[in-house]
């Protein structure tokens, strides 16, 4: 298997699907009988198998795994509405709080910038 730098993690249906890829590349069984097998069309099982070839074992992955996502709030934000939390006269109250309770409160002070998210990442 092709490894990356943190490694290769698979769910067991990627594991499953994998190992018929593979024994369709050795030419154990017909690409029909994997398309039966994995319940997927035979156009879509050479299509697999094409980018099996061209990008390795991770190419049964979602692409985008491993990124950021597009929606996360910047950290800067974060950590401007906790300290603007924290000089709140209720942060002496609640020493505990965490992201879910301060992604409460900058709607009250005015800043609606932050968002409604801006805790939750």
């Amino acid at each position: 298997m092709a490894e990356t730098r943190e490694g290769l993690w698979m769910s067991a249906k990627q594991r499953d699907r994998l190992k018929v890829l593979q024994e369709v590349k050795k030419r154990h069984i017909t690409q029909r009988q994997a398309a039966a097998e994995l319940g997927l069309s035979v156009r879509w099982v050479r299509e697999l198998l094409v980018r099996l070839r061209v990008r390795g074992d991770g190419v049964l992955q979602h692409g985008l795994r491993g990124r950021r996502s597009n929606r996360k709030t910047p950290e800067a934000v974060k950590r401007r509405v906790v300290e603007l939390y924290r000089q709140k006269k209720q942060a002496k109250l609640w020493h505990d709080y965490g992201p879910t309770l301060a992604a409460e409160e900058p709607s009250s002070r005015g800043s609606g910038s932050a968002g409604k998210r801006c805790g939750n990442g």
